[in-house]
């Protein structure tokens, strides 16, 4: 076959598609056409080693400062080990948020940036998005599509 029959065949399948009452999706009227009919689930970083530096730090200094009262510790080792488990708790802060922040913005990029508002608002009512993910839209729309950093509301 050359060009002129490829073409030809190509050009007929799609007057045979356009005139036919098939159920076939036309991208070209769609203003989403990549929409998937749902928001993924929001799913962001887990917090088990933030919550093991921030409860087991304070018992760590409880006890090395007990221990300096009852004369078994020197007191700059007890001051060392305020110092690391302060370290340790702001370390695992830090990192935790920065996984967080990092989690939204490629969440907002993948699943919200490129959706009308109106599309984002029709995902939010409908009864197949989860909790977590409705509560993020819902942010993100409500801040006039702009990713704030965790925790501050628009």
């Amino acid at each position: 076959m050359d060009k002129g029959n490829v073409w030809s065949v190509i050009w007929g399948l799609f007057l045979f598609l356009s005139r036919t009452k098939l159920d076939i999706p036309t991208v070209w009227n769609n203003p989403d056409p990549f929409m998937q009919p749902f928001l993924p689930a929001y799913e962001p970083p887990t917090h088990r080693r933030t919550a093991l530096a921030v409860g087991l730090a304070p018992l760590i200094v409880l006890l090395v400062f007990t221990g300096i009262v009852i004369g078994w510790v020197p007191v700059d080792i007890g001051l060392a080990a305020l110092l690391a488990c302060t370290l340790w708790v702001v370390h695992e802060m830090h990192g935790f948020q920065r996984a967080v922040d990092a989690y939204n913005a490629d969440y907002v990029q993948r699943h919200l940036q490129w959706r009308r508002s109106e599309t984002i608002a029709e995902l939010i009512d409908s009864p197949a998005t989860d909790e977590p993910a409705r509560a993020f839209a819902e942010r993100f729309l409500a801040a006039d599509r702009v990713l704030l950093p965790d925790g501050r509301l628009p």
